[in-house]
């Protein structure tokens, strides 16, 4: 189906488009003249921008490549200077909706990959969800506590950190010593395998519990329920459920996408999670050759919304999440699916390492992060 014209999907940002080429003088910039033109707007025009280019982001409706159509104002000029012009007249929105509403609204000033604009508020919000993981062969008490001090940043704290099982104590010590006692301590259980041994299952996670975990990651008997034997699986989350229930902690069952590939297995065993009592299903260990994706993304919430679980399960991806623009492309197909209000650290999360330093790159904050194959 054809878009409709630019002008059609969004008036508002037409309109002010035509009046920077009605306006046009030599002396004067198109930047500075869309800017003077958004200073000079209402409370009302400022808002209907505003929802504009908040449904550009949103629809992913705002590559690069298309801006000069648009405002066919550079026609033969260069498309960076397009780009830079949008970016500007961003900025501009976004600088009078503080000044009107007291609050800031300033994007980065960058493209993603995919062509839709990083704003602030998702950056902040992707380090608000992420679980900081570590989880090498090589890990040690130094490497954690140095994981666990990157918890606490200038733009605010992770939701957990995910460490071995012997690491937990290490983890919630160095933690407090950071300033950083509302973030989490998730570990792993059934790791990294999947195996189908229930009992050796429920013994890790009970341990990890009586040390400390407020939230675990086990991994589904992945192989089994591929081969048809679906009642191990089952069995495991509902016990290693009740387990952490008693200790008031969270489980996230891992389900590992890349291995079960066909979309409609990654349903099954979402649903199979989800009526067993997970609190998330997440995607991946990290530790096979395909881990997160959008695809498996979707197939995963919109099981979550089949079983009407939103207000019981949330879900996380895990593994290769490593730039704040992928982190955008997910939080975006959440919102889409699930609304606004449901992408938060109680439903939503990242399991990664590296996406800390991109995310804080991202706001001018440089920090050393410890490298992890997450």
């Amino acid at each position: 189906m054809k878009k409709k014209p630019f002008y059609r999907r969004y008036p508002t940002l037409a309109a002010d488009f035509s009046g920077v080429l009605a306006e046009r003088d030599e002396n004067k910039s198109a930047i500075s003249i869309a800017k003077e033109i958004i200073n000079l707007s209402s409370e009302n025009h400022i808002q209907l921008i505003l929802q504009e280019l908040e449904n550009m982001i949103k629809n992913k409706d705002i590559h690069p490549g298309e801006i000069q159509d648009w405002a066919n104002i550079w026609l033969n000029d260069s498309e960076e200077k397009a780009e830079a012009w949008v970016k500007a007249l961003f900025e501009a929105v976004c600088e009078q909706t503080e000044k009107i509403h007291g609050k800031s609204m300033v994007p980065t000033m960058q493209f993603s990959e995919y062509g839709a604009f990083i704003m602030e508020k998702d950056i902040r919000l992707a380090l608000a969800c992420m679980d900081l993981t570590t989880l090498n062969d090589n890990d040690t008490l130094t490497s954690v506590r140095h994981l666990c001090r990157q918890a606490f940043t200038e733009a605010g704290t992770v939701a957990a950190v995910c460490v071995y099982p012997e690491f937990i104590l290490a983890a919630h010590q160095a933690l407090h010593v950071a300033g950083a006692d509302s973030v989490k301590v998730a570990t792993v259980t059934n790791f990294p395998h999947g195996q189908d041994d229930k009992e050796v299952a429920l013994r890790e996670t009970s341990l990890a519990l009586g040390a400390g975990a407020d939230e675990v990651d086990l991994v589904f008997p992945y192989k089994a329920f591929i081969k048809g034997e679906k009642k191990i699986g089952i069995d495991m989350v509902t016990e290693c459920k009740k387990l952490c229930q008693e200790h008031g902690s969270r489980l996230k069952v891992i389900i590992e996408t890349g291995v079960l590939k066909k979309p409609e297995l990654i349903k099954e065993v979402s649903l199979a999670c989800i009526h067993a009592g997970a609190d998330f299903i997440k995607t991946s260990t990290g530790k096979v050759e395909v881990n997160a994706t959008l695809e498996a993304a979707e197939t995963m919430l919109l099981a979550i919304k089949e079983a009407g679980a939103e207000d019981r399960c949330g879900f996380k991806a895990a593994g290769g999440v490593r730039t704040a623009g992928e982190a955008s492309e997910y939080l975006n197909l959440a919102r889409n699916l699930m609304g606004d209000d449901w992408v938060n650290p109680q439903n939503f999360r990242f399991g990664a390492s590296s996406l800390l330093g991109d995310l804080l790159h991202s706001l001018g904050m440089e920090e050393k992060i410890e490298k992890s194959d997450y």
